[in-house]
C-alpha cells in the first residue's frame, strides 16, 4: 500500500501564503521602472522563478522589461524586491 502521490509545483511558500496562483492578475511594470530612466537593473527578472519577467533589447536604447502574461502566476516575488516599487499585480485583461 503506498501513501498519496506528491504533487510537484513551483509555487514559492510567499505566492502560497498570498494566493498567487496567476488566473485573473498579473503583474505590471510602471514608468518608475528604473530600466525606462535608463538605469540598468534586473532586480524582477532575477526573482521570476517561472521565468516570466525577461529584458528585451530595444534599438538604440536599454533593455525595457517584458511580462509575458500567459506565465506569470502573480506570486509577487517581483514586487517585493523592486527597488522603486515599480511593480504591481493587477487584474488581468480579458478579450471580452
Amino acid at each position: 500500500m503506498s501513501g498519496p502521490a506528491k504533487i510537484e509545483t513551483d509555487l514559492s511558500r510567499r505566492s502560497f501564503l498570498l494566493g498567487g496562483l496567476g488566473g485573473d492578475q498579473v503583474v505590471h511594470a510602471s514608468e518608475n521602472c528604473l530600466a525606462f530612466q535608463g538605469i540598468a537593473c534586473r532586480s524582477c527578472e532575477d526573482s521570476c522563478s517561472v521565468r516570466a519577467i525577461r529584458f528585451r533589447p530595444k534599438l538604440g536604447g536599454p533593455e525595457h522589461p517584458a511580462i509575458d502574461a500567459e506565465i506569470c502566476t502573480a506570486c509577487g516575488e517581483c514586487v517585493s524586491i523592486c527597488p522603486v516599487n515599480a511593480l504591481t499585480v493587477v487584474a488581468r485583461k480579458t478579450d471580452a
